[in-house]
């Protein structure tokens, strides 16, 4: 199907892009005035234009909906579909609706694409760019889902086409899909698709190394003697499989601090890694968390980095271990 041609291939250049790779597109990340890095729906939108180019398709962009729309103010307007595909040049011969977006996105944000996709009448793509992705991420994604289309149910109830969903997570690479049949049960049909989407994701043949950290861009400062610092709580999860770890860095040294999880509250240096370059290497950074910013002092103020950590382990799901 074209639907999961476009998100595969869709997916397995971002996820080249996102990690350095010799095969990625020439297209990159920009920066942001603090040098992070803007990851937006913008990427899955050019890089999908250019396969259908590639493919000789039919496209347009921002393509004015057929139904009007009260989704600012009170006047009901034409809406926008990110991209359209078509069978031929005629602009009424439309096979398959896109939306895109990135980030966890807001339930109102879910509620005006799903009208869309649903009103419209013409098979829908759902194609969702994720940075990275916890239990608690994917249990906001789900919930919103379900709440936005309970807000639009009686287009769901009359929809007779089926929608494709497809959530590309960048940084441990992994793209989640699954149809939505809504001339089924489709509330029974999302959960348990999701779920189970879930436990068998695509992975690429090549898994990463390391988190490139311009891809996650944490706020560095030069010291006196010219090397970089760098000051993060990160997760790694061959190191600590429970909580959050503290990692400061200097050049190509570094230092781990423990304050939660299973490990004692002092700093270390893994025994196989002596430099920076061997510790990101070898253990994977999953989540993290900038926090050179945070003036506290690592020895003293034990309880506010305790809590810190506590409130990053909550937050992505390392309380539920």
């Amino acid at each position: 199907m074209i639907t999961e041609r476009i998100c595969r291939e869709i997916a397995a250049s971002l996820w080249a892009i996102y990690h350095e790779r010799p095969d990625a597109p020439n297209l990159i990340w920009p920066a942001k005035r603090d040098d992070s890095t803007r990851i937006s729906e913008q990427e899955s939108k050019i890089l999908i234009t250019q396969w259908l180019e590639r493919n000789g398709m039919f496209y347009s962009i921002e393509t004015p909906t057929r139904k009007r729309y009260t989704q600012k103010g009170n006047a009901a307007l034409s809406a926008r579909i990110d991209v359209t595909v078509y069978s031929s040049r005629d602009p009424a011969d439309r096979m398959l609706n896109l939306e895109l977006k990135a980030g966890t996105g807001s339930l109102e944000a879910f509620r005006k694409d799903f009208e869309k996709l649903l009103r419209e009448g013409v098979p829908g793509l759902w194609f969702h760019t994720l940075t990275r992705a916890s239990n608690a991420t994917w249990q906001s994604i789900e919930g919103n889902m379900l709440e936005a289309f309970d807000r639009v149910l009686k287009y769901a109830e009359a929809a007779t086409h089926s929608v494709h969903f497809a959530f590309c997570v960048l940084e441990q690479p992994m793209l989640v899909e699954f149809d939505l049949d809504f001339s089924a049960d489709w509330r029974d049909h999302l959960v348990r698709r999701f779920r189970d989407g879930q436990g068998s994701p695509i992975r690429p043949a090549w898994m990463p190394n390391a988190i490139p950290l311009r891809a996650t861009a944490p706020r560095t400062k030069a010291s006196s003697n010219g090397k970089t610092q760098q000051k993060a709580l990160v997760y790694v999860p061959s190191i600590e499989p429970r909580s959050f770890i503290h990692l400061s860095t200097k050049g190509d040294s570094y230092a781990l601090r423990s304050f939660g999880g299973a490990r004692p509250r002092s700093r270390w240096v893994e025994p196989d890694c002596k430099t920076t370059t061997n510790l990101l290497a070898r253990h994977p950074i999953v989540h993290q968390v900038d926090v050179a910013g945070e003036r506290k002092n690592l020895d003293s103020e034990l309880a506010y980095w305790a809590a810190r950590v506590d409130e990053l382990n909550r937050k992505y799901g390392m309380a539920d271990c």
